[in-house]
């Protein structure tokens, strides 16, 4: 979860549980899904502020780990609330990838979608990293 504290006096705060079912059989394939909450102190024009957020989402992830590199995909959809606009389904999406060069340099790409009742993000990022 998070709870982030505003400078314009604004608290949003969110939390969110998985429950995640390996497939018999499917190596690396998961099942599952997951609750979501979100609430904020006050609405905002200049940011998505959820009010009463609560979304319920199926989940499907498949995630594996082949010599120096590993892959995970993770899908979701379901229905949500936000008292703000009702209702709606929403959908998410996450790809990751992670690359070993060596045993202390790493790389890391991530990119995500998602949306809410009255939001939509997409988030796309690389990590360089190296182990001290």
């Amino acid at each position: 979860g998070s709870y982030r504290d505003l400078t314009d006096g604004n608290v949003l705060s969110y939390a969110w549980t998985d429950a995640l079912f390996g497939i018999s059989g499917r190596r690396g394939l998961q099942v599952g899904g997951r609750l979501e909450f979100g609430d904020s102190r006050v609405d905002s024009d200049l940011y998505y502020a959820p009010e009463g957020l609560v979304s319920a989402l199926g989940i499907a992830r498949f995630a594996r780990l082949a010599g120096k590199s590993g892959l995970d995909v993770e899908a979701g959809l379901g229905p949500s609330h936000d008292e703000r606009v009702g209702e709606r389904i929403v959908g998410r999406l996450r790809a990751g990838w992670t690359h070993s060069w060596t045993s202390r340099f790493r790389t890391i790409v991530v990119g995500e979608y998602g949306q809410t009742p009255d939001y939509r993000r997409t988030n796309f990022g690389v990590t360089l990293g190296y182990r001290f």
